[in-house]
């Protein structure tokens, strides 16, 4: 059993080929050299080539002598385009893939690295999410702290003030009862002065004795 080859990229080429994405096929039987080439997204002389190359090819020729494909030759076409643009097969590689029924084999393998792709986008996603979802919650616990810290801080603010307050309420009671302790005194020498005092008494003629 030959062995299908693989080309090895040079340092040019080194990334492989995107997959085109190419129209879907008409529901027509026949395509001429044109219109097939268009919808493998080659050109006809490239077509004309694969004619040489893969005996699965042998379009027939119409009454004015030109190729015609049917549908099932587009879609072979589409299939060895993959094979040669996006899967790096060589000419002999892709005749092997495609004489030896490997192709099915060949589009699993090929779609693991599709698969596997995916799924780390997948997984990318989630720890994106979950990285945002962290940075959120870090960010509200952070304005959470910046919150408590102001609310300290203006508690500790109103317990000087109302320490302040209770001192100088105090003070103003202190104030007042020496006020009014220097009041009483003056007070009391007043009751002194008025008891020591002589008292005149009129008689009755309104004379004083």
């Amino acid at each position: 059993m030959a062995r299908a080859v693989k080309r090895t990229p040079d340092a040019a080429t080194e990334r492989p080929a995107l997959p085109v994405h190419l129209a879907p096929i008409p529901d027509r039987h026949a395509f001429k050299i044109g219109e097939a080439g268009a919808l493998v997204g080659v050109k006809a002389h490239v077509l004309r080539f694969w004619e040489q190359e893969f005996q699965q090819l042998a379009p027939r020729k119409g009454t004015t002598g030109h190729r015609l494909y049917t549908r099932a030759e587009v879609e072979l076409l589409r299939r060895i385009r993959a094979l040669l643009h996006d899967r790096g097969y060589t000419i002999a590689g892709a005749r092997s893939v495609l004489s030896e029924g490997l192709e099915a084999m060949d589009a699993a393998l090929a779609a693991r690295p599709v698969e596997a792709a995916a799924a780390l986008d997948e997984a990318s996603g989630r720890v994106t999410q979950l990285e945002a979802a962290l940075a959120a919650e870090g960010e509200r616990r952070r304005l959470a702290e910046r919150g408590l810290a102001r609310a300290r801080d203006e508690a500790a603010f109103w317990r000087a003030e109302t320490l302040r307050g209770e001192r100088a309420l105090e003070a103003l009671r202190g104030a007042l009862r020496d006020e009014l302790d220097g009041l009483a005194r003056i007070f009391g020498r007043l009751d002194e002065e008025s008891d020591t005092r002589p008292h005149r008494t009129l008689d009755s003629e309104g004379d004083h004795r």
